[in-house]
């Protein structure tokens, strides 16, 4: 019975994977290290760069009002510039993943 039960089991989840999922979630993983790993304009690194240590916003845990001004300024006009275009690059991602959910 619990041979059974397993071996069920096994068989829901392998029938979960197609190879549309596996190239979402390769797209996914591909930009996830675009944004953190990479020196692209937009990337973390780029942004730590220009700022001496702080990175993106969106990727801290919690942070107050007053520590985020102060993280802004130390990003500078560069770093604002590559802010934008992060969150620029974020929205459209955003957005088509909405699209693809939604049809």
């Amino acid at each position: 019975m619990q041979h059974n039960l397993f071996t069920k089991l096994s068989r829901e989840i392998a029938n979960l994977y197609s190879t549309r999922l596996l190239l979402m979630l390769l797209a996914v993983a591909a930009f996830f290290w675009l944004f953190n790993f990479s020196h692209l304009p937009f990337s973390n690194p780029s942004l730590m760069k220009v700022s001496g240590h702080d990175g993106f916003l969106d990727v801290m845990p919690f942070y107050s009002a007053q520590e985020a001004f102060s993280i802004l300024g130390r990003y500078g006009a560069e770093g604002r510039e590559i802010y934008l275009k992060f969150l620029a690059v974020d929205f459209i991602r955003g957005f088509k993943f909405e699209v693809q959910r939604l049809t």
